[in-house]
């Protein structure tokens, strides 16, 4: 799937052009990237009846997009999990890698 950023792009320069306050921007911007992930999920859902969505990375330490994907993902039916002991950036990556390669080398993936 591809998200094209165009229209997105588009709105913000419309609302800057009629002066519009950067929290009035940044509050479409941040709901216009949530109902994105939650249609993709949706999407993924259709095609793979999946049901549950992990949400980590860097990009969910922005507490108002993880706040607005977790309440559309579970308004549309999913199960959301997110990280709660390891951290949302680097070190959460290394970790997870470093669980994957442990299951590697003991033939459990």
């Amino acid at each position: 799937m591809i998200v094209d950023p165009i229209e997105t792009v588009k709105g913000i320069v419309q609302d800057m052009i009629h002066n519009h306050s950067p929290s009035h921007i940044s509050g479409k911007f941040h709901r216009t990237v949530a109902r994105l992930v939650v249609e993709t999920c949706r999407k993924i859902h259709l095609d793979n009846r999946l049901d549950r969505v992990v949400l980590s990375g860097g990009v969910f330490q922005n507490t108002l997009l993880l706040a607005l994907v977790v309440d559309g993902l579970k308004d549309a039916g999913f199960e959301v999990y997110t990280h709660h002991l390891a951290p949302t950036n680097d070190g959460g990556i290394s970790l997870g890698q470093a669980v994957i390669a442990h299951m590697r080398c003991f033939q459990c993936v």
